[in-house]
């Protein structure tokens, strides 16, 4: 993707972001479980953002929602990275790290000392061996310090 003259921006998501996030969400098929379940419902999204002890990140690119990370807070040393998205368009060009680090430093103010991400398999799988999972199983947890 050509630099278009914007810089990408990562913030906080707020509750008008809701409908976008959840419009992302529903229309890649990265997020579906099933046919049936293809993203979280609107109201989790909400919930999630209202709820200030978790992080709800967006990737702006001009006015324009290109991403997002989820980090729900588990307990005061765990938080679990369960999403982070960043449109096709828009991958590739450092925006998911962005949104990584961003998320990496407010763990690290909120002295959290782990973290745990799922992972697709087919990316990790020589790094990371099946070890009894099926193959048709795409992800893969991963617990990580935070240094």
């Amino acid at each position: 993707m050509k630099n278009d003259g914007f810089k990408v921006k990562v913030r906080l998501a707020k509750q008008k972001d809701v409908n976008n996030i959840y419009k992302i969400g529903t229309s890649h098929s990265d997020f579906a479980v099933s046919k049936r379940i293809r993203f979280y419902e609107r109201n989790e999204i909400k919930e999630w953002i209202r709820n200030k002890s978790h992080i709800f990140l967006v990737a702006e690119k001009g006015n324009k929602i290109i991403g997002f990370l989820c980090c729900i807070i588990i307990s005061r040393h765990w938080a679990m990275i369960d999403n982070l998205f960043i449109l096709p368009e828009y991958r590739h060009t450092g925006n998911g790290k962005k949104l990584l680090e961003t998320c990496i430093k407010k763990l690290k103010e909120r002295k959290i000392d782990y973290a745990t991400r799922l992972i697709k398999l087919k990316k990790f799988s020589k790094k990371y061996p099946l070890m009894g999972f099926k193959p048709e199983s795409k992800y893969i947890w991963v617990d990580e310090f935070i240094s």
